[in-house]
């Protein structure tokens, strides 16, 4: 080696022999693409947040663009009943006793059915991603779900998430949440769907084996990412489902999305060039009405913004927020505003990622965002491919979400709120996360509601969205 360089591997192991070993081996297999997409097999006892956490997930690999399907064996469960009786008798605690030899042999024919589909749907989209989202509880489950996808000619890559809680708080949280959400417990009273609930949950404890080492790859969550680990996961899981996983929790706090209308600052984009085209927003185009844009909203959006936040924390304005912004200078401008109005509760950071969408005149969308609905070509394939195309040069939207992941991955990980500085083409592609949105469509502007509307005005409006229980986020638009 080198001057200077430590010497002391030299002749010890050579190149061959660490080829030849078995965890190499075993790392090179995980870590190439699988030929048959890649199956999550949810873990984890009732109200423990597996739902929950397979929404989010879908929502998260859905935006990145990749194709996704969630496979629910209790929502399969709940389809063949065909009345209250049936309904009752395939969900009350006492179907999910083995004690119970007919429900516990129904409960495993089911689930072997829907794992079958998810393999088929695997097999047809060759690249998605199936989340079999069930107990999944014992090791014998686990060693039929793999044995099963074994069996096919071309296996997906197997990953168990199990979600672990031992938290008293957050599990009566969950608890409460699921019989007043879940068909399993409509028509019950309060009291009588818990005691059902506590009484299934103990026969699920009963056999309840955690996944081990030597059942493959996993990832386990701790009472919603108070703890993440992992085992085995390589390549795009390591790099962007864990970090995403680390982020969730379920307390409350609102996210603000506020999009800058364009200016002569920005590089050129779709909505700046659709703006053009209005008389009324000409004055925009001047430096000097760009810099009295940038004062008046930064003065608006902080009037706005600790308004808000003394009716969200009931008159506590000592709360603290975190407010991202781009780097454009109308942005840094308008986020600096909100800071100065009180620098000792707001956290501010800039970051590029939050830039507007470089489009070149030549792009495709820029003349014509509809064209999708034109083309001759299937519709979610044409989506697809607009998707990644970036003309005859700059982004495309797919350049965009990927480097939006760590702003989502913020904000998911926040418990303060949230108020986001940017421009039309990020806040869209955000809100298309939040909403199960497709990112194409919400960022054209083919999506013509008015909350896609309002994150490209010339008015300055603010969206807040909020999150559900359920990992679904309501949101309401401030004018």
């Amino acid at each position: 080696m080198g001057d200077g360089g430590i010497t002391y591997y030299e002749g010890v192991v050579q190149e061959p022999a660490l080829q030849d070993v078995a965890a190499l081996k075993k790392r090179a297999r995980l870590t190439s693409k699988p030929p048959a997409g890649t199956l999550l097999v949810m873990v984890g006892l009732p109200a423990r947040g597996k739902s929950f956490i397979s929404a989010k997930i879908y929502s998260f690999v859905r935006w990145t663009g990749q194709k996704i399907k969630v496979f629910n064996v209790g929502s399969y469960r709940r389809k063949e009943t065909s009345d209250d009786t049936e309904r009752s008798a395939n969900s009350g605690a006492s179907f999910f006793d083995d004690k119970n030899v007919a429900a516990s042999r129904k409960r495993e024919d089911l689930a072997m059915t829907v794992l079958g589909e998810a393999l088929d749907w695997l097999a047809a989209e060759h690249e998605g991603v199936a989340i079999f989202d069930a107990t999944n509880t014992t090791r014998e489950r686990r060693e039929s779900i793999s044995r099963k996808c074994d069996s096919r000619q071309t296996s997906p890559r197997v990953i168990f998430v199990e979600s672990i809680c031992d938290d008293a708080r957050v599990l009566e949280q969950n608890m409460r949440a699921k019989v007043r959400a879940s068909p399993d417990f409509k028509g019950m009273r309060f009291d009588d769907a818990l005691r059902d609930l506590k009484t299934r949950l103990a026969h699920y404890e009963s056999r309840y084996v955690p996944v081990a080492d030597d059942e493959g790859a996993y990832i386990k969550s701790y009472n919603f990412s108070s703890k993440v680990t992992s085992h085995l996961c390589f390549g795009r899981m390591s790099k962007t489902i864990l970090p995403f996983l680390v982020a969730l929790h379920t307390d409350d706090r609102p996210v603000y999305l506020f999009a800058l209308p364009p200016t002569a600052q920005e590089p050129e984009t779709l909505f700046k060039k659709q703006l053009k085209r209005n008389a009324s927003a000409a004055s925009l185009t001047s430096s000097s009405s760009s810099l009295n844009l940038e004062a008046d909203v930064g003065e608006r959006l902080s009037t706005f913004w600790w308004s808000k936040l003394r009716t969200l924390c009931q008159l506590q304005t000592e709360s603290r927020v975190l407010v991202l912004s781009s780097t454009m200078p109308q942005a840094v401008a308008a986020a600096e505003k909100v800071r100065d109005d009180k620098p000792h509760l707001v956290t501010l950071v800039h970051t590029s990622a939050l830039n507007p969408l470089l489009l070149t005149s030549t792009h495709p969308y820029v003349a014509s965002p509809s064209a999708a609905a034109d083309s001759d070509d299937d519709e979610e394939d044409h989506r697809r491919s607009s998707f990644y195309d970036r003309g005859d040069g700059g982004e495309s939207f797919a350049d965009l979400v990927q480097r939006l992941e760590t702003v989502v991955m913020d904000l998911e990980a926040s418990v303060d709120p949230v108020l986001v500085v940017c421009h039309a083409t990020p806040a869209r592609a955000l809100r298309a996360y939040f909403k199960n949105i497709d990112v194409f469509d919400i960022s054209t502007g083919l999506g013509g509601d008015p909350a896609t509307k309002a994150l490209a005005d010339a008015a300055p409006a603010v969206l807040e969205v909020r999150q559900s229980m359920s990992g679904a986020y309501d949101e309401i638009i401030h004018w």
